[in-house]
């Protein structure tokens, strides 16, 4: 607690910190008074001929105003998800993983399990955020081995390093996560992002989320259309691989504790700021609004428009019903605790609080949006502790209440992984939700439900995938 208090204290003294590196395209347009999303350079366009000069929403430049070189942050995974909800037959299939630090071991076993268990795992749009982002990647490309691998090894020295105290003063965090750079470098490499793109060049989307912390706006990296070199927003010159790497650095990382990510210029930050998953507005606003999207896209409306300002595909009559798996990394366990009375102590038991409640809305918010239209369908599940039987260790319990930023802990994940692996090969009933009143009202208290079972026992031999060594 005393060398957090002098981090703190350090931190009031640090001012500024150091200089940005580079100024990128929505600052600039801050400084001049531009709207910072709409300049936002997502990929190189072909000059084209100039759609009609055709006036939009009052306080937005008209098309022709915008250079073709640049468009909003997410006009393109739009106008790619309007795309595939209008053709095909059949329902869309999303999986949406959550953000949920350490919980992320919750969602690669459910994963795993739904695997061993003979699942189609071939998503048609796969999410994530934060760890989901960390997760979504693997489960695309399902490489099941590898997630149960990272969740179930990972300890605090594989994710960051302290920064040293006198170092914090031009620091832009409380810690360096160059050891999680380094282990997802390790995964992502050239034949993992060509594997990305063969699956991209079949119409399945695998995308992470930010937040551009200069606009202050959820950002969608479709890191399909980076594999497949559609889609450039690290730059021109950044290598697709280094590009997905960036992105889901930056999709995982938790502000104040983890170094943002500076991608184009532009300062990004854990998407979990905004939603903890999404799919939110995304299908459901392309699906149902295509006058408000042609608007937000700055596309003329009523009529196709030429270069990169293409109007819309028609959906009303078309669309597709959306059959939605979600997976929360969360417990949703807001423990009592009789807070200190400091800074630091108030300041993380608030931030605490914040954070479960803003899963719970977007959780709430994403599955009640899902089944109120188009006969869509939609399951979510959660690390009930009821259900998988596993609690936080004392080594766990002393380090939150110390002020650790973030927890790893091994023995936790690991039982996570176990139970949720064979909760998920079982089948067992108890393990999804299908209406958003079933998500638990916090805070919650750890002991079982009514409706909880006791934790996992498999009638027959367990998968060796859910299956962990003693070391």
């Amino acid at each position: 607690m005393t060398r957090m208090l002098a981090v703190m204290g350090l931190l009031l003294l640090a001012g500024c910190g150091e200089p940005r590196p580079v100024t990128g395209p929505s600052c600039l347009a801050i400084k001049e008074g531009r709207p910072a999303a709409a300049f936002k350079r997502l990929q190189p366009m072909p000059r084209a001929a100039a759609p009609p000069r055709v006036r939009t929403t009052a306080g937005l430049p008209d098309p022709a105003e915008v250079p073709v070189d640049v468009t909003d942050d997410n006009r393109e995974f739009s106008l790619k998800l309007a795309d595939n909800l209008a053709a095909g037959s059949g329902p869309y299939r999303v999986l949406a993983l959550s953000a949920g630090g350490q919980w992320g071991a919750f969602g690669a076993g459910v994963l795993a399990g739904m695997h061993v268990a003979g699942a189609d795992m071939a998503f048609d749009l796969v999410t994530g955020i934060s760890t989901g982002a960390l997760l979504a990647p693997l489960a695309f490309l399902g490489e099941f081995e590898t997630a149960k691998a990272l969740y179930t090894s990972i300890q605090n020295e594989d994710v960051y390093r302290e920064r040293p105290i006198l170092g914090l003063l031009q620091a832009n965090s409380l810690v360096d996560t160059a050891p999680l750079r380094a282990r997802v470098a390790r995964i992502i490499d050239d034949g993992f992002v060509a594997r990305i793109a063969a699956e991209g060049a079949t119409g399945r989307i695998l995308a992470v989320q930010a937040i551009n912390i200069d606009a202050g706006s959820s950002v969608v990296f479709d890191l399909t259309a980076i594999a497949l070199k559609q889609s450039m927003p690290c730059g021109v010159g950044v290598a697709p691989r280094d590009c997905i790497i960036q992105a889901v650095m930056a999709a995982a990382a938790i502000p104040v504790a983890f170094p943002p990510e500076f991608i184009n210029g532009d300062m990004y930050v854990d998407g979990g700021l905004r939603q903890h998953a999404f799919t939110l507005r995304l299908l459901r606003t392309v699906a149902q609004r295509p006058m408000e999207v042609q608007r937000m896209l700055r596309l003329p409306p009523g009529g196709a428009s030429s270069g990169s300002y293409r109007a819309l595909p028609p959906l009303a009559e078309r669309e597709r019903p959306v059959d939605l798996t979600l997976i929360a990394n969360s417990d949703f366990q807001i423990r009592s605790q009789c807070v200190d009375n400091g800074l630091l102590a108030v300041a993380n038991r608030s931030a605490g609080v914040a954070v479960d409640q803003l899963a719970l809305g977007s959780f709430y918010r994403l599955m009640s949006e899902t089944l109120g239209r188009n006969n869509n369908t939609a399951r979510f599940t959660y690390a009930d502790p009821a259900l998988t039987g596993c609690n936080f260790t004392p080594v766990t319990q002393k380090s939150m209440q110390s002020g650790v930023i973030d927890v790893f802990d091994r023995p936790y994940m690991r039982c996570l992984f176990r139970q949720a692996c064979l909760l998920s090969a079982e089948g067992n009933v108890l393990l999804w939700r299908r209406s958003p009143d079933e998500l638990p009202q916090s805070p919650t208290i750890n002991v079982p439900s009514p409706q909880a079972a006791a934790p996992a026992q498999p009638s027959r031999r367990a998968p060796a995938i859910c299956e962990l060594s003693q070391t």
